[in-house]
């Protein structure tokens, strides 16, 4: 309500300025008079309209806005009359004339009034929709973070039961990456580099659990000039999903995971194998939900994700267009 008052006022004291360039007298003091004059005049008859459209005429009671206009502008042609008394030279109006002029300035003002309340609930309402979706993001990418903690912390303690000394070694790694992840979180977009150093440090951690039995293959494109910028944490989900699913106890698992800028157009293309032998895993099926959700706020009807479960192989291929616009 705030907002709408003070977006009124700023209105009315442009209309207010505007004025004395309208109004045709030699003196300065009697231009602003005039023009003072006729400025209160439209306010006066501009509320009554508008109170007559609210409580008449979008109820389509048309009999009784006409009469109700009919009298405003009645009041408001006495108060024009009036008022052009005090102008030495003003034109010779009859009444009828004034209430055609009093006419006008209510359909002008109400048109102008209503154009410019449009402008202003569109203002309002991509604001409100930039702030929705700026908190919606906020809170996918604060679920990103535990859902990864989570994961990692269940590795080391694994470690930890075989290996201390490698699970001090892993908590150190682990460190690093919480490091990075809390600086990232609080950014909207990180340099792409940056992120795939931290796949890499992730991958290494995670391999660090798996027997020989298991191919882990990362590779990564990233054009050096110019900067190239994404959303952070956008990858993560997905090597996840792989360590935790496509793991097995059979021979020949596999992770490949390729990352490639080819001009405007990233490509993330990952694919594991799947176990035949299931194993109970517990998931907060978080992730790649939340990536979905990140990526139509982010890049609507600028991204394609694909992903296809062959019984064998799990593939997933993301493409981003122009991801740093």
């Amino acid at each position: 309500m705030k907002k709408e008052l003070l977006f009124d006022l700023k209105a009315w004291l442009l209309v207010l300025l505007l004025l004395p360039f309208g109004v045709q007298v030699e003196s300065n003091s009697e231009r602003f008079f005039i023009s003072l004059g006729f400025w209160l005049l439209l306010i006066v008859g501009f509320y009554p309209h508008q109170w007559l459209i609210k409580r008449f005429a979008q109820q389509k009671k048309w009999v009784f806005y006409g009469l109700g206009v009919s009298l405003l502008l009645c009041a408001l042609a006495l108060l024009s009359r009036y008022l052009l008394h005090f102008a030495d030279n003003g034109p010779e109006m009859t009444f009828m004339d004034l209430i055609r002029n009093m006419a006008i300035f209510l359909l002008f003002s109400t048109a102008i009034s209503f154009a410019y309340k449009g402008i202003w609930l569109q203002i309002q309402y991509e604001k409100s929709r930039r702030q929705q979706v700026e908190a919606e993001l906020k809170l996918l990418q604060s679920q990103v973070n535990p859902h990864f903690l989570f994961n990692t912390l269940n590795n080391i303690y694994a470690q930890n039961l075989s290996d201390q000394d490698a699970a001090n070694d892993m908590i150190l790694q682990l460190a690093d990456l919480m490091r990075y992840q809390t600086e990232s979180s609080r950014k909207n977009t990180v340099l792409l580099s940056e992120e795939v150093r931290f796949l890499h440090n992730y991958i290494s951690l995670e391999k660090k659990r798996l027997t020989a039995n298991t191919e882990v293959v990362f590779q990564a494109e990233t054009p050096q000039e110019p900067p190239y910028w994404i959303p952070p944490m956008l990858f993560v989900p997905f090597v996840e999903n792989a360590f935790k699913h496509g793991i097995g106890n059979e021979p020949k698992n596999f992770i490949h995971i390729n990352l490639a800028v080819h001009g405007e157009q990233l490509i993330f293309d990952l694919k594991n194998s799947v176990p035949q032998r299931k194993h109970i895993v517990q998931s907060t099926q978080t992730g790649l939900s939340n990536v979905k959700k990140r990526l139509e706020l982010l890049f609507p009807n600028r991204y394609q994700l694909a992903t296809n479960n062959d019984g064998q192989t799990y593939h997933a291929r993301l493409e981003i267009f122009n991801p740093t616009t």
